[in-house]
């Protein structure tokens, strides 16, 4: 099965050679505004979706599709927690991210 994730143990090498998901995908954290969101591929090669959901479950925001470099305005969003979510074909990773205006 592949994986449009690395493996526990290729985030385990180098920095030089660091696969591109064992650092998250985006910044600033904590972000007031805008949030970057850069993936590794382009939705093209792997059937993406990313997320920001909120701490009680709802999806606030989602980009279906999303280009290589993308971005969220968060600026009408309570400050808070909120998880951002990169579904990537079969594979599923979560980030924590702290919205502070």
């Amino acid at each position: 099965m592949d994986s449009a994730f690395p493996s526990p143990t290729s985030c385990k090498s180098s920095l030089s050679q660091r696969a591109p998901w064992c650092a998250p995908p985006f910044y600033p954290n904590p972000v007031a505004n805008e949030l970057h969101v850069d993936l590794p591929f382009t939705s093209a090669k792997v059937p993406t979706t990313v997320r920001l959901i909120d701490m009680n479950g709802r999806t606030v925001r989602t980009l279906a599709a999303p280009a290589q470099s993308n971005r969220i305005d968060v600026s009408d969003l309570q400050a808070g927690h909120y998880i951002l979510t990169v579904e990537a074909g079969s594979s599923h990773k979560s980030f924590k991210v702290l919205v502070r205006h």
